[in-house]
């Protein structure tokens, strides 16, 4: 099954397939997290069949207010403890503060990359592996690369 990134307007939109799959690509992290035994060609996000997602406390990262409080708005309906950033600065902060679960990013941000924002997560806070899932518009393989590279 070929890997598809999730984009805003498939998390925005508050249909029942949706929800399902942003559950799914969320249960199937944690899963892999947890057993770390498949295979190489393996996806890592494929949406399959519904899953009960245990609360997590998840940091959102976007610029775009109206995209940020839906999908808060949709994970707080799921039950989920959800925090929206706008900046580098806001990430650190909220960091420093607590540990989350798992971290929302938009690759495509005003003052700097999601993909800066990763590679800052993972040089400043590499004792806990929280798992980054980026949220774009891109489609081409290389930008895949780079959300994988940067350590999404």
């Amino acid at each position: 099954m070929p890997l598809r990134l999730l984009t805003p307007k498939d998390i925005v939109a508050a249909n029942k397939t949706t929800k399902i799959a942003l559950r799914n690509a969320v249960a199937v992290i944690s899963e892999e997290l947890e057993t770390n035994d498949r295979p190489a060609k393996t996806p890592l996000i494929y949406c399959s069949k519904e899953l009960h997602i245990p609360p997590a406390n998840i940091l959102i990262i976007s610029d775009d207010e109206f995209f940020s409080l839906g999908l808060k708005a949709t994970l707080i309906e799921d039950e989920h403890n959800a925090v929206t950033v706008k900046n580098i600065e806001q990430v650190a902060n909220e960091l420093n503060k607590k540990e989350y679960d798992y971290i929302f990013s938009e690759v495509i941000l005003e003052r700097c990359t999601g993909l800066d924002i990763a590679r800052h997560i993972r040089l400043n806070y590499n004792e806990r592996y929280t798992p980054i899932i980026f949220i774009t518009s891109l489609k081409h393989d290389s930008d895949f690369v780079n959300c994988m590279l940067a350590g999404g």
